[in-house]
């Protein structure tokens, strides 16, 4: 720790950087621990590039700093600019999801899960996975089944659905999330 210290006092702080994670590697848990760290540095546009040099260097620590970045959706703009697009899926996607739908960026939220699904947005298919096969993209814009005290819910071979509802309490068995333009809509099934 003291030579950590000692890297960004003289204001290297790529060595420091460098140090701190073989440090963390080190320790169990150490890398995730370091997210939060990294993540506070990563906000500073002039120490992007050190930061990107680091994702690059181990996949996992990105992974950590993204995961605590996601939890806030202004900082979606950030994590689209650091997180490398090889890595596939984006273990951060769900949580920036989450809080983007929480905070009623739905439009944002569904643009950024098409890039990270790899599903082209298509407003005339309101639905997607109608064929229940589509088991990657994560939610909420996809299905998500549930099996709990009030049923199961899972996909079957053939383009189906297969649902129990056990009849004792209420609850959601397949859920998604629909972006909608303002009109008329029918649903039917």
């Amino acid at each position: 720790y003291f030579l950590v210290q000692q890297y960004f006092r003289s204001g290297d702080v790529e060595g420091g950087l460098k140090e701190l994670t073989l440090l963390a590697r080190m320790v169990p848990n150490g890398v995730d621990s370091l997210g939060g760290y990294i993540a506070a540095y990563a906000k500073d546009p002039a120490k992007r590039p050190q930061v990107l040099a680091l994702f690059r260097s181990d996949p996992r620590i990105e992974r950590a700093a993204l995961t605590v970045l996601a939890a806030d959706p202004a900082n979606a703009d950030l994590i689209l600019r650091l997180a490398n697009p090889a890595l596939d899926p984006p273990s951060w996607a769900p949580r920036l999801l989450e809080s983007l739908v929480a905070a009623g960026k739905y439009a944002e939220a569904h643009s950024i899960w098409g890039q990270v699904s790899h599903v082209p947005l298509d407003s005339k298919n309101l639905i997607f996975d109608t064929t229940f096969d589509q088991t990657k993209p994560p939610a909420p814009f996809n299905w998500v089944l549930a099996s709990s005290t009030v049923g199961l819910a899972e996909r079957q071979s053939g383009s189906r659905l297969h649902v129990l509802f056990y009849g004792h309490d209420d609850g959601d068995l397949a859920t998604q999330l629909l972006v909608l333009t303002p009109g008329r809509f029918r649903l039917a099934f």
